[in-house]
């Protein structure tokens, strides 16, 4: 009888076994496994060249999941155009409620359609949202509807000067203001702060702020009448000075980087007093996209990455001037063997509608952004032997927007590029882009944009490190005038 017990317990221990283990495959028959896409929040504006964040709210039912891919349909209202961003992701979720955040970079591929996009200044219009998933060894797909426009907008002018028209009644807290001997500063909102030297003795007054000048290329200080006697300050390096008026005055600011005090020293004669109505730091972010082709630039020379080196020039653009370039894929494309950039040119032009999908030849002429799929500029890496490390190119009356680049060049007696020397090239020409003019060691002192004038000066700039391609700085000459054609990237 016992055991017979025995035999009846465990036999009936193996079949509970056998339906506990059975409960996930009777819940897959009786509940469907479902990702569900309940919510979609998505900007409505974003400035040109920062990725788009798209926030999912998804409810997985059934079984838990695992979200693979997704899918973006976007369409261009501009001129109709429909692209899809694409991306692989493996997350799991178990069973409920979720966030999922995808992240649209500004310059993708199109793996449905063979084009590369980079979202640039335009009314865009997020049509659907496909996500797939699996659990077990079964796929899962869902779809959702969104039907949601966001527009593309150039960055806007900032001033990094915290309450710098001091219209703020508690706008003198921002400032530290010292003196010697004391001037006490007396603030009308709709004026300006007035600094007055009541004694018979010369005084100044320093007036100072923390600043993050990275990408400020000029500050600018005004008063209500005329200058006094002033001089600029970032860390204790005083600012060069580069325009002056009856009541305003621009120093240039580009050449100071990150985080630290800007400060004015104003000298009053006795009973002097002026009114300082403004101090602006005034910078605008642009991004400059960059479609790029590249004839077996690495191949044997050693180099970095093509890439990594337009990133390494952008970064001193950025710096100095808050100029993005951004690069899209580098495309392999082949050329003739040729030592004329402008035959090498004419090609890229040509191929770049197969490589990048633009559905025609690269136009130059403006409006030209969304008829490039959104590029600005074509850029081109060639190892061959050419007339010149490089050059650029524009349609009459047009802005630049072709870049060609070699590795060697007849002007130098066939010296290939260091390898250290490649970002320096591509920021040499990239400032043409900007109108930044080609200078001579004859006439002006060594910078980026300086040339030798013979073999002489060659030989001797190469020397003591004062060759262009060994220098990364520019001329004030060259900063001014690459500020006032940077606006050719953002109004046209």
């Amino acid at each position: 009888m016992v055991k017979k017990d025995r035999r009846t317990f465990y036999a009936l221990l193996i079949i509970g076994i056998i339906s506990v283990s059975m409960i996930p495959v009777l819940y897959w028959f009786i509940v469907t496994p479902e990702i569900e896409i309940t919510q979609v929040n998505c900007p409505t504006l974003i400035y040109k060249g920062e990725s788009i964040s798209i926030y999912l709210n998804i409810k997985i039912k059934g079984l838990p999941a695992d979200i693979l891919d997704y899918t973006l349909t976007i369409q261009n209202k501009d001129n109709l155009e429909f692209f899809k961003y694409h991306s692989i992701i493996e997350k799991h979720y178990s069973l409920g409620k979720f966030s999922l955040i995808i992240n649209i970079p500004p310059i993708f591929e199109d793996i449905h359609s063979n084009k590369v996009v980079a979202l640039s200044y335009g009314e865009y219009r997020l049509l659907k949202i496909d996500l797939k998933g699996k659990t077990g060894n079964a796929l899962i797909f869902t779809s959702k509807d969104v039907n949601k426009e966001f527009s593309i907008i150039y960055a806007p002018f900032t001033n990094r000067i915290i309450h710098g028209n001091f219209k703020i009644t508690d706008t003198i807290n921002y400032w530290n203001i010292s003196s010697k001997p004391v001037i006490n500063p007396i603030l009308f909102p709709e004026q300006g702060v007035l600094l007055r030297n009541t004694y018979n003795s010369p005084a100044s007054v320093i007036i100072s702020q923390k600043v993050n000048l990275t990408g400020v290329p000029t500050i600018r200080i005004i008063f209500e009448d005329e200058n006094p006697n002033i001089t600029a300050f970032f860390n204790d390096s005083s600012l060069s000075l580069i325009n002056k008026t009856s009541n305003s005055i621009i120093y240039l600011a580009s050449d100071k980087i990150g985080l630290g005090v800007l400060s004015f020293l104003i000298n009053l004669n006795p009973h002097e007093y002026f009114i300082l109505k403004e101090i602006k730091a005034i910078t605008r972010h642009v991004s400059i996209f960059m479609a790029v082709l590249q004839y077996n630039w690495n191949n044997g020379t050693g180099f970095d990455p093509l890439l990594k080196d337009i990133k390494e020039a952008s970064g001193r653009f950025l710096a100095a001037l808050n100029i993005s370039f951004v690069p899209g894929p580098a495309k392999f494309f082949q050329h003739e063997n040729t030592t004329d950039l402008f035959k090498i040119k004419d090609e890229a032009i040509i191929k770049i509608n197969s490589l990048y999908g633009l559905g025609h030849e690269w136009i130059s002429a403006r409006p030209y952004e969304n008829k490039n799929n959104g590029f600005d500029l074509l850029f081109i890496a060639t190892n061959y032997y050419t007339d010149h490390y490089g050059i650029v190119f524009s349609e009459s009356y047009q802005p630049i927007n072709i870049v060609v680049v070699s590795d060697q060049s007849k002007e130098a007696f066939g010296l290939k590029l260091k390898a250290e020397w490649v970002d320096n090239l591509f920021q040499h020409e990239l400032s043409h882009v900007l109108w930044a003019l080609d200078r001579w060691s004859k006439y002006d002192p060594p910078s980026v944009m300086t040339k030798p004038s013979n073999i002489q000066d060659a030989i001797s700039m190469y020397m003591s490190h004062q060759l262009w391609l060994q220098l990364t700085n520019w001329l004030i000459e060259d900063q001014i005038r690459m500020l006032n054609y940077k606006q050719l990237f953002y109004s046209y």
